[in-house]
């Protein structure tokens, strides 16, 4: 009987943990009305001038966000690997939005993280950018 219960409490814990939303940060050229991501890359040539990119998030399977407010932190990656913070950009959401985005620009070409948080600065998700200057 005993191992009947760690099999169900195994089996609600996993399901229990799917329910929770999973957020994931796209990075594009353009992004639709419909959330959309066009050109969706990690590595992006850009002009001296700073194209702007679109930092898209989603949460998976087309559910809503259910926030009301995103920080994107943006981190330059030097030689050394370690993280410097380059900028800090604020985003109203609406608590049923299924998708937000966000441009940004790069002056700088070079790898970059951005890390996301909702408006209790939980982390949501973080992604890798690498810009080479044309």
């Amino acid at each position: 009987m005993k191992k009947n219960i760690g099999f169900y409490l195994l089996i609600a814990l996993l399901f229990c943990s799917s329910l929770k939303a999973q957020f994931v940060l796209d990075f594009c050229n353009s992004v639709t009305e419909k959330g959309d991501c066009h050109q969706r890359t990690n590595v992006f040539n850009v002009s001296k001038d700073a194209d702007l990119i679109q930092m898209l998030i989603t949460s998976g399977g087309g559910h809503r966000l259910g926030i009301t407010n995103l920080q994107f932190q943006i981190f330059e990656i030097n030689s050394a690997n370690v993280e410097i913070l380059n900028s800090t950009l604020e985003q109203a959401v609406g608590i049923d939005w299924t998708f937000a985005y966000k441009a940004a620009s790069f002056p700088e070409g070079g790898k970059y993280k951005v890390y996301v948080y909702d408006e209790k600065k939980n982390l949501l998700c973080s992604s890798n950018l690498a810009i080479n200057k044309i």
